[in-house]
């Protein structure tokens, strides 16, 4: 069973926004993903998304019955860009998760790396402007 966040920066984007990719990897895998909606900026502040991210992995956890799973399914949490930031987020919060998938996150806040520079052209889209939006 996958835990889906989306990506969007934490200000953009939904579950209806990411819904085709996480059935199409739902039905590729054979596995079980719940797509997880949170509040996003500028309208709620961090750690808001954590603490909504956190609350709906606790209780999908304690639930998992209820969502398809037993007591051997393993459990886990995905995500892109700012989703795979929560996801790996959630992981230092929730000890007992099985795995993580990290789809291309913002995990480099300073910029300090040379794939900053090397990849910071507009052909990339989300330019070291766009992150720093975010």
């Amino acid at each position: 069973m996958v835990i889906f966040f989306h990506g969007g920066g934490w200000t953009v984007n939904s579950r209806k926004t990411h819904q085709t990719i996480v059935n199409m990897l739902a039905d590729a895998t054979k596995t079980i993903w719940i797509s997880v909606e949170y509040r996003l900026s500028p309208e709620y502040k961090f750690p808001i998304w954590l603490d909504d991210a956190c609350e709906a992995t606790r209780q999908i956890l304690a639930n998992k019955n209820d969502y398809g799973a037993d007591e051997t399914t393993k459990i886990g949490v995905a995500g892109d860009s700012a989703g795979a930031v929560i996801s790996a987020s959630i992981c230092h919060e929730i000890k007992n998760l099985d795995f993580q998938i990290l789809i291309c996150g913002q995990f480099d806040f300073f910029h300090k790396l040379p794939s900053r520079t090397e990849f910071n052209h507009n052909i990339f889209v989300i330019t070291r402007d766009v992150l720093d939006w975010y």
